[in-house]
């Protein structure tokens, strides 16, 4: 696992977010409005859990790809 913070996410509703993302397992941070962890999160997973709790995921940067990018490379487009 890196040490560095690579995964920023921001929903309409932080608090809960940050909430259920503990209750997954991760350590977010709060910064720059939204939540940074140390590491890549199951994407699939926390939106799983997000739309679960009635939050909606407005921005996930991992790595320095944005939401876009991630699934245009997740389907191969």
């Amino acid at each position: 696992m890196a040490t560095e913070e690579n995964c920023y996410i921001e929903s309409d509703n932080i608090e809960k977010a940050e909430s259920v993302l503990k209750t997954l397992g991760y350590k977010p941070v709060r910064n720059d409005g939204g939540l940074r962890m140390p590491h890549d999160i199951d994407l699939m997973r926390t939106c799983a859990a997000f739309e679960t709790h009635g939050i909606r995921l407005t921005k996930h940067i991992c790595n320095n790809m944005d939401l876009e990018t991630y699934f245009m490379d997740l389907i191969g487009g």
